[in-house]
């Protein structure tokens, strides 16, 4: 189910970039919202998680024909069991030859229950191989 989460980000991604300018002088930027269930390291339970991206998207060509993409993605967010993301950044870059894309993301709970969640995949686009995919989930502190 992780997996998906890292794959959903990537793919909204590309879906916008049909909706923005091909050789954009400034960045188009959107929101959007997803949920998702997932499992709380700190108590070992499933939750329902839902995100908010801010999304800052530029586009321009690199001269040989490939268009690069590089998206900065502010993210917040909160769960069902109380948690509420404190702070959330991720970086998308598209250059033509890979594609990458990592994320942090810190939780918070008004019990003391902290976890963060680190993430990124590395497609090379030539050859359509997954070259990276990770994802850690870390519990730093329960009550």
């Amino acid at each position: 189910m992780r997996r998906v989460f890292i794959v959903l980000i990537a793919v909204n991604l590309i879906a916008a970039l049909g909706a923005a300018p091909a050789a954009a002088d400034r960045p188009t930027t959107f929101s959007e919202s997803f949920s998702f269930v997932d499992l709380n390291p700190c108590d070992g339970l499933d939750h329902e998680i839902t995100i908010v991206v801010d999304v800052s998207l530029h586009l321009h060509g690199n001269g040989n024909g490939n268009g690069n993409v590089v998206a900065t993605i502010q993210r917040s967010g909160f769960t069902d069991s109380g948690y509420e993301m404190v702070a959330g950044a991720e970086n998308f870059v598209d250059n033509g030859n890979r594609l990458k894309d990592t994320f942090v993301d810190q939780w918070r709970h008004a019990d003391g229950s902290k976890f963060t969640v680190h993430g990124g995949v590395v497609v090379d686009l030539d050859s359509g191989e997954l070259v990276v995919d990770q994802l850690s989930l870390r519990c730093i502190g329960a009550n």
